[in-house]
């Protein structure tokens, strides 16, 4: 799962926070009964095209990828949707260009539009870039709290963020963000024949 406000002190925080989680428990291996599987596949729109340069974007990485065979309305497809989104995240951290979150979120998810993508691009409307960011999920689960918020299904996961720096075009630091990580509740939309985020919660 920007960088002042909510993943106001901490990056993951800036980047995905916007209420906390009433459970804090880890989460556990994917349960694959909660929602019933579809055969529904999703349209070539669903999916974003991201740019394959930006600031701090490595010759020979690669922006995330997600199979059509993947997108299902199935729990483990949206374990799988998460890590995807998650992943987008910090590509548009480091590519600056927030437009994937945008094609992959709903106008009703606050955290998207607000945390992630007015941040970026207040930040780059500054001259600034972010450098560093890598997000690590190392467990995701279905939440008990499935169905709130509307959702389809809501997923649990434990993102650790690694260190990263905001820089000015020069590379001069402008701020150090560190102790990013945090369980964080997804919370998902089937609409169309593919996934859609419609809330992040911490």
């Amino acid at each position: 799962m920007g960088r002042k406000v909510a993943l106001v002190a901490t990056v993951l925080t800036a980047v995905l926070v916007v209420a906390a989680c009433s459970k804090k428990e880890s989460p556990k291996p994917v349960v694959t009964s909660a929602v019933p599987a579809t055969s529904a596949s999703p349209s070539a729109a669903a999916l974003p095209t991201f740019p394959t340069t930006g600031p701090d974007i490595k010759p020979g990485e690669t922006p995330p990828t997600l199979s059509s065979e993947t997108q299902a309305n199935a729990p483990e497809n949206a374990a799988d949707f998460v890590l995807y989104y998650v992943a987008a995240i910090d590509w548009a951290y480091k590519s600056m260009d927030p437009q994937a979150i945008q094609k992959l979120s709903l106008s009703e998810c606050k955290t998207c539009a607000g945390n992630i993508v007015d941040e970026l691009v207040k930040d780059q409307g500054a001259g600034l870039h972010w450098a560093g960011t890598k997000t690590k999920v190392t467990a995701i689960a279905v939440d008990a709290s499935a169905g709130a918020n509307d959702a389809t299904i809501v997923m649990r996961a434990n993102l650790v963020r690694a260190p990263e720096q905001l820089l000015t075009a020069s590379n001069s630091v402008v701020r150090n963000v560190t102790n990013t990580s945090g369980i964080y509740q997804f919370f998902l939309k089937w609409l169309s024949g593919h996934w859609m985020m419609s809330e992040i919660r911490h």
